[in-house]
């Protein structure tokens, strides 16, 4: 019995020089309410724009476009090629003013416009 009680404290301090990684593990609801507080915020930002841009824009024009990012500032816009276009192109300018007078926080630069394709007939607004 001896022999076993010095064989294990031997093998304890074999290894005891090596390394033990500390438990850095945080629960998954503290990551996740972390997340959401952040993408929150990104939400209210965001629905405060699609708000803005449901009052401003002419409801001819609004049917033939699809917000559908803000990014640094720059808010892209999906739009149906043709006389839409060239429309939002010359209201462009107006719009990005009357954005950062409605809602600032936002930070709207510049809006870019792209094409909408063809087969795009379903319409969402930007939700992030």
């Amino acid at each position: 019995m001896p022999e076993e009680k010095d064989q294990d404290n031997l093998l304890r301090s074999a290894t005891a020089w090596q390394w033990r990684r500390k438990d850095r593990t945080s629960p998954l609801s503290k990551c996740l309410d972390g997340y959401m507080r952040t993408r929150q915020r990104a939400l209210e930002k965001n629905s405060v724009v699609v708000d803005v841009w449901q009052q401003i824009l002419p409801e001819e024009i609004n049917r033939h476009c699809r917000l559908a990012e803000i990014s640094k500032g720059v808010l892209r816009v999906e739009v149906d090629p043709g006389p839409y276009m060239h429309e939002m192109r010359l209201l462009s300018g107006e719009l990005v003013d009357l954005l950062n007078r409605s809602c600032p926080r936002a930070g709207i630069k510049k809006i870019s416009l792209f094409a909408r394709k063809a087969d795009s007939n379903n319409r969402s607004d930007l939700t992030e």
